[in-house]
Formats: structure tokens, C-alpha cells, sequence
């Protein structure tokens, strides 16, 4: 039994299902959309009124049906918390630019992607900084530039798709199109051409699954006819708004368009909004990945390295603050060497059980002092007795050597015969970098 899309599947339509396979494979992205029911509230959809998305009574809402759920969001979430054997998918494949898939590699899936290097002479994102108003929930100016790109800047031999940040703008977006349609034929042509590779538009909460050569977004937000600018941003905004975020800006294969009005003077808010989020949601994502844009359309290389270390390394901090307190060690063994590590080098530089990629590190040391990051492993014999195992060891440790990492290992049967020897053979190791 086979499940596609499991992250978007709810575990009441699913379980029947489930339990009728001899062998059950459950596929799906954690960083892509929940069901469709998270989203499914009018007030969500429509933008209906920015305060109320932000109250706390939608965070209850959300909270109460999640508890209705067994804290089961989906099929995937249950799959991975009831143990299955988690394999990824490392290469991505769609993108034919790096440059279109790197900002949610470093974001959401702790780099672990490898994209196919790109082939494109052309420039993989284009910036439009559209100061558009932001009125009746929907964005006027933006509207208005997408149909002057359909007309003039993309080949009919491309797929097209719209993609916007609510229901209203698409809305919009639509009657422009069918008013420029019935008033200009060579337009209406060309649309044909378009409609006949699968052009679309939709919102946000709709596009998942899809993929275009180009696509055009439109962020739809700004400042009001008054001059104000509020940092609300519909479902973005909202509890796991990262996935839709991930969603959206991943679904070209050689082009994307990029149209905002939010005020560039508020895009740097992001370091704030991660250190105080503890990691990328959302509202932090979208502001880091309008930056983003802006440092690829104008080719402005070392801004955008800069980004995109800056949230590597947020990323990081908050990874390290919130696993000092876990502190959990698996063995007797692993927990005599954590011990000595934190005697010699601090609490503060030793995480125990270090999360990154997906992939688990017994022990890692990091300090000021030491130019990289030391991953120790304390390995027992029975553990690698296995051939299963030992490849998949050597293949996370490839993966993670890729992120900085060197790694020294310690055999159990060693330690125990002569922890002296081995434990200066770690300190030599870790002070020689």
C-alpha cells in the first residue's frame, strides 16, 4: 500500500486503508501543506480581516483540532512518529537553477538538497519592487504589471503559472486578464498558447502538486492608502504559514517572477522575528526570501551568501539553545564521554544528541576556539555488526562532512579497555581543529 502526498492526507480517511496493506509506504514532505482543512477557514482564505488572524482565538481554533486529532496533523506525521524507517530524498530534481530551490534548502531542509547544476543562461529570478497599495485585500499595481509581463517578457512555448497570496488577488488577476483578452486579440492569442501548456492562477493554499517553466508571484501585501503597513500576512502568518511559504516559491523550474510591495525598509526584520520564533516560520521566510530575490536578480552575489549564512547560522543558535536542555544521552558509555567533554570544554560547547539534516549526532563540540564543527561518534560493536547499519553511518557522515562537520569516532571496546589513550587521542583530534 502506497500513500503520495501523505503530509496533505488526514489519518480519518486514511486508516481503513492503512491496515488493509501487507507492506505500507507512506511518501510526503514535512515542510509542505497539512490537510487541507488547516487552511480551509473563509477568514484564512480570504484575508478577511488581518487582527483576527493573528488572535488568539484561531490559535485556540487550530490548537482544538489538532487535540480532536490526536495531535496527528496528517498520515506523515503519524507515519514518522510512530517509527517508520525514514528514507530521503536528497537530490531535487526539478529546479534547472540552484538558485531556485537554494533559499528553502537553507530555510526548511537544513541544506540536505542537492540540486542538479544549473544549465540556464538566463536569469533564474526576477526582482519587481511594485510599491503597489495594498487595498480590499488585493494589490492593484501588482495586478496590472503581471498582465505586462504576460504580454511582453514570457514565450508562448513556456508553461505559466500565477501564483498569489490570496483568493481576492487571484480574483483580481483573473478579470484583468479576461478584460485585456477582450480587448486586445493578439493578447487573447497569446493566451491560447499560454492556456494550451497549462497556464493557471491560484492562491496559495491551492497550488501544491504543481509545477510551471515560469512562474509569477505576486505577494500582494503593502502599505495601505493611509500610509501604515502592517506585518500580517494571511495564512503565511499563521502556524506552520512556512509550509505554504515553501509551497509557493518552489514551483518553477527556470524562471520565476517575483512582484512585492512590501516596504524593502521592513525586509531585514527577519533576523529578529527568527531569533525570537526559534527557527524560520512564515513571516520571517517571506521577508528573508524577498531579500533573497532582490541579491539574485541583481546578480549581487556576496549579499545573497551573506543571507543565506546569516540564516544558517540563526538557524543554528536556536538548534543548540533549544537542545541544551534536552541533554540525553543513549548509553553509559556515550554519557562517561559527554561527562569528560563538558570538564574539559564547558556545557555551553557540548550538545549531546545533535540534530541536523534529518541526521543524528551522538556528540558534537563547538567553541569559539575550534574552527569547525567536532562530531563524535561512540560507537558499540553490536551496532555496526550490521551492514545495513554501517553503510547507512557511512552515508550520513558523508552528507554531514558536506556541512562542516568532521568526525571522530570512538569504539566502545576501546574506551573501556584503555579510556585514557582514547580520550587524549579525542582531544589531539578535536585541538588540531
Amino acid at each position: 500500500m502506497i500513500f503520495d502526498e501523505a503530509s496533505q492526507l488526514r489519518i480519518e480517511d486514511t486508516f481503513s486503508s492503512l491496515y488493509r496493506g501487507k507492506s505500507v509506504i507512506v511518501s510526503g514532505d514535512s515542510q509542505q501543506m497539512p490537510p487541507s482543512s488547516y487552511f480551509e477557514s473563509s477568514r484564512n482564505t480570504l484575508d478577511s480581516n488581518e487582527e483576527q488572524e493573528e488572535s488568539d482565538s484561531e490559535e485556540k481554533m487550530i490548537e482544538e483540532a489538532e487535540i480532536e486529532m490526536a495531535s496527528k496533523e496528517s498520515l506523515l506525521e503519524w507515519a514518522i512518529d510512530e517509527g517508520y524507517t525514514q528514507t530521503y530524498l536528497d537530490m531535487h530534481y526539478r529546479s534547472r537553477h540552484p538558485d531556485l530551490i537554494e533559499f528553502s534548502n537553507v530555510a526548511f531542509y537544513n541544506s540536505r538538497l542537492i540540486p542538479m547544476p544549473g544549465k540556464l543562461n538566463s536569469k533564474p529570478i526576477e526582482f519587481l519592487q511594485i510599491n503597489g497599495k495594498y487595498e480590499n485585500r488585493s494589490n492593484q499595481d501588482e495586478a496590472n504589471r503581471i498582465i505586462e509581463i504576460l504580454k511582453n517578457e514570457v514565450s508562448i512555448e513556456k508553461s505559466i503559472g500565477i501564483a498569489t497570496f490570496n483568493l481576492n488577488q487571484r480574483n483580481l488577476i483573473l478579470d484583468l486578464i479576461g478584460k485585456a483578452r477582450y480587448e486586445d486579440k493578439d493578447f487573447n492569442d497569446k493566451m491560447l498558447a499560454y492556456e494550451a501548456n497549462g497556464f493557471f492562477v491560484k492562491n496559495l493554499e491551492n497550488i501544491q502538486g504543481d509545477e510551471r517553466d515560469v512562474i509569477i508571484i505576486s505577494t500582494t501585501f503593502g502599505n495601505k492608502s493611509n500610509g501604515s503597513f502592517t506585518m500580517m500576512f494571511g495564512p503565511i502568518g499563521q502556524k506552520n504559514g512556512h509550509r505554504l511559504l515553501n509551497v509557493i516559491i518552489t514551483r518553477a523550474k527556470e524562471k520565476l517572477y517575483l512582484l512585492t510591495s512590501i516596504p524593502e525598509s521592513r525586509l531585514h526584520e527577519y533576523r529578529e522575528f527568527i531569533q525570537k520564533e526559534n527557527r524560520v516560520t512564515g513571516k520571517s521566510g517571506l521577508l528573508a526570501y524577498i531579500l533573497f530575490c532582490k541579491y539574485v536578480s541583481t546578480g549581487d552575489e556576496n549579499s545573497k551568501t551573506e543571507l543565506l549564512l546569516d540564516i544558517k547560522n540563526l538557524i543554528q543558535a536556536n538548534s543548540i539553545r533549544s537542545q541544551k536542555s534536552i541533554a540525553l544521552t543513549e548509553s553509559p558509555f556515550e554519557e562517561e564521554v559527554y561527562q569528560m567533554l563538558v570538564s574539559e570544554f564547558g556545557t555551553s560547547n557540548v550538545i549531546p544528541q545533535y540534530q541536523c539534516g534529518g541526521f543524528r549526532i551522538d556528540l558534537v563540540v563547538i567553541s569559539p576556539n575550534i574552527s569547525k564543527k567536532i562530531a563524535i561518534e561512540c560507537d558499540g560493536a553490536a551496532y555496526h555488526s550490521s551492514e545495513l547499519n554501517w553503510h547507512h553511518d557511512i552515508y550520513r557522515q558523508r552528507q554531514l562532512e558536506k556541512e562542516g562537520f568532521v568526525f571522530h569516532r570512538i569504539w566502545s571496546t576501546n574506551w573501556w579497555k584503555n579510556h585514557r589513550s582514547e580520550w587524549k587521542k579525542l582531544v589531539g583530534f578535536i585541538n588540531q581543529n
